[in-house]
């Protein structure tokens, strides 16, 4: 085990437990670091982890440090804070954000700590997957920082996608959520479309699953659809505002003229303003359903 990276991992939530589980079972030494809840803590200790008690402290006792979070600011705040990454983590350090974030945040990062090496690696796939050891990941880094941390990446992902140099897994994360999250939206007005002209769940459910336009993303969708369960896909509708708001805006700042993501960014808008933004997913029907004021409840409720 002498020749296995130490790893750190800050952001044991749905994806993050199950990638550090991976991470553990594949022989790497590993350091963790709690936020709010204890379980996964507890867990992963009980199964050999080190819990370091800043984020300082894991940097010391790592050679790669990966962080699945919340968001940009909570990167940043995590490397730049007094007792954080950067204060600990020693020169050539690794430091992989696989949060689902931009890429203004990790440029900004490397360019004001350059003896750290900063690889952005967003997540595609669910928690299971994570649990399965068999996500995908969109990297941004060199070619040999790429290499160096490909075993570790290969214990929690079945596909690693090198991007380009740093910035670009974050771009392409934003590219893959205007797709899959377009396709909530429409998925979402589509069937208060068929309810209100009285065609029903079943009969939309049927007709999208039994054609070329089915996919397992759909089928993970209609959890709240079929039998009242959004947990099928976990993913907060304040997340997926903020995301499609973060493709918006580097968008608009590429010089593009968009017409579609402006659109999907206000359905995602008008969720979280109904009080919808800790639902997951599956819920955006929903909204769309009160907004135009139609009668949509989950076929098993």
């Amino acid at each position: 085990m002498a020749d296995k990276l130490k790893v750190g991992f800050i952001g044991l939530g749905y994806m993050g437990h199950g990638m550090a589980t991976n991470i553990l079972a594949a022989g790497f030494p590993l350091s963790v670091l709690a936020h709010r809840k204890r379980e996964a803590i507890e867990d992963l200790v009980g199964k050999g982890a080190f819990e370091a008690s800043s984020a300082r402290e894991l940097a010391e006792r790592s050679d790669i440090v990966l962080l699945c979070v919340s968001g940009p600011e909570q990167v940043d705040d995590l490397v730049r804070r007094a007792d954080g990454l950067a204060a600990g983590a020693a020169p050539g350090s690794i430091i992989v954000d696989c949060t689902t974030s931009a890429p203004s945040t990790l440029l900004k990062l490397a360019e004001d700590f350059p003896d750290l090496k900063f690889v952005d690696s967003p997540l595609g796939r669910s928690p299971k997957e994570a649990w399965a050891g068999a996500l995908s990941v969109m990297v941004g880094s060199s070619e040999e920082t790429l290499d160096a941390i490909h075993p570790v990446l290969s214990a929690f992902a079945t596909t690693i996608q090198h991007a380009g140099p740093p910035g670009s897994g974050h771009a392409l994360k934003l590219v893959n959520n205007i797709v899959s999250l377009g396709y909530a939206a429409i998925y979402s007005e589509a069937m208060v479309v068929a309810k209100k002209a009285g065609l029903g769940i079943d009969t939309f459910d049927a007709l999208i699953g039994s054609s070329r336009m089915n996919c397992e993303f759909f089928q993970t969708f209609m959890g709240w659809a079929r039998d009242g369960d959004s947990t099928t896909h976990r993913f907060a509708l304040s997340l997926a505002e903020h995301t499609v708001g973060d493709a918006l805006d580097f968008a608009s700042k590429s010089g593009l003229d968009m017409r579609l993501i402006p659109a999907v960014h206000e359905i995602y808008s008008q969720a979280v303003a109904r009080g919808l933004g800790e639902a997951n997913l599956p819920e955006l029907p929903r909204s769309v359903a009160e907004e135009n004021a139609v009668d949509l409840e989950p076929r098993k409720a």
